[in-house]
């Protein structure tokens, strides 16, 4: 967690198969002082790298998400 902006990284499965990591990058929008919160996620094959899903490709891990979370969701970091 950073001011406004909170990533947390970690691995999982997908259909009961192993061998996935992701990343999930969040802004509070309440925090970051437009209003807006955003979210990414990215979902990549540990061995291979190969990316499975992105909802902001092409971007660094490292930028900020530009995906409005939408109307019916909100972030809210909490430290």
């Amino acid at each position: 967690i950073s001011g406004a902006k909170a990533q947390f990284r970690g691995f999982g499965k997908i259909n009961g198969a192993s061998g996935y990591n992701f990343i999930l990058t969040v802004i509070d929008g309440a925090l970051a002082g437009d209003g807006a919160s955003k979210f990414r996620i990215k979902i990549w094959e540990k061995t291979t790298g190969a990316i499975i899903y992105d909802n902001e490709p092409g971007r660094s891990d490292a930028d900020n998400p530009i995906t409005p979370v939408g109307e019916a969701g909100s972030v809210i970091i909490k430290k």
